[in-house]
């Protein structure tokens, strides 16, 4: 049987999460703003190689937190998720080069890779929610 969340707690952990994410995406965009800028001191650079790793800790308390209030099912749901979201990944960047190597996609694109994780992650857990759900 699932744990019942109350409202304000579920609420506030949304707002988390989306808070989380965007703090991921711009967090990303500002670090490569201020390492590839040409005119950025070496200090600015260094701002901005420090500033990607921090930006994934919001992300990652989501992570932690939300294996921490639900029960075995929906552990179980989230670990085989990742699992899936892991070989997604793997996928989507193993199209990506074949992509590139076409020609189809210019050589100058790139995927901001924790972007890519995250959607892959979101991916395979709901697909694993859904899987379990109609497997019942």
């Amino acid at each position: 049987m699932a744990k019942a969340i109350p409202v304000k707690q579920a609420a506030r952990f949304w707002l988390f999460t989306v808070i989380a994410a965007v703090v991921l995406y711009y967090g990303y965009t500002i670090s490569d703003y201020l390492i590839f800028n040409p005119t950025s001191s070496t200090a600015m650079k260094w701002l901005g190689v420090a500033m990607a790793p921090i930006a994934i800790l919001p992300w990652l308390f989501v992570l932690v937190v939300s294996l921490s209030v639900v029960d075995e099912y929906y552990r179980r749901v989230v670990m085989v998720g990742t699992s899936v979201a892991f070989v997604l990944d793997i996928m989507f960047h193993m199209a990506f080069g074949a992509a590139v190597q076409a020609h189809v996609v210019s050589q100058s694109y790139y995927i901001l890779e924790l972007g890519a994780g995250i959607v892959s992650w979101l991916i395979g857990v709901s697909l694993c929610l859904a899987y379990y759900r109609l497997r019942q």
